[in-house]
């Protein structure tokens, strides 16, 4: 076992890049690159000026390449096509994803209609992280 102290800021680049990788994993990969767009972790803004259809275009050409998967075509979460680590970094995500939701919404009574809301589903061998918040 280990433990890991990180902030919530830490905690939520992990939470990025674990969803990245998994759907990657899954075949998302114009997903996974719109995250990281959308995002801005390359410093981009926002309104960066990129084509969104040539963007998509490019996306879809790469996913056929790496997966074989045409446009709007991908694994489920539990597909044993997946990989395993995609697996064990969806369980991850959700776990933390779930803690971050919690925690920021503790006072809001419209927080349990979102799938941040629900509680992790497990999808590897692992079992699933234990996340607290603890200042």
């Amino acid at each position: 076992m280990y433990e890991l102290k990180i902030s919530e800021k830490q905690a939520e680049v992990i939470n990025l890049a674990c969803e990245v990788f998994f759907r990657i994993g899954l075949g998302q990969v114009d997903l996974a690159l719109e995250l990281v767009w959308m995002d801005r972790i390359f410093g981009m803004d926002k309104d960066h000026p990129v084509d969104r259809e040539e963007f998509r275009r490019s996306c879809d050409g790469l996913k056929k390449m790496i997966t074989g998967h045409g446009p709007q075509a991908s694994f489920g979460v539990g597909s044993k096509d997946v990989p395993s680590k995609s697996h064990v970094a969806v369980d991850i995500h959700q776990v933390i994803r779930h803690r971050l939701y919690w925690d920021k919404h503790k006072d809001d009574p419209n927080r349990t209609y979102t799938v941040n809301a629900g509680a992790p589903m497990k999808y590897s061998e692992e079992a699933l992280p234990d996340i607290k918040k603890v200042s």
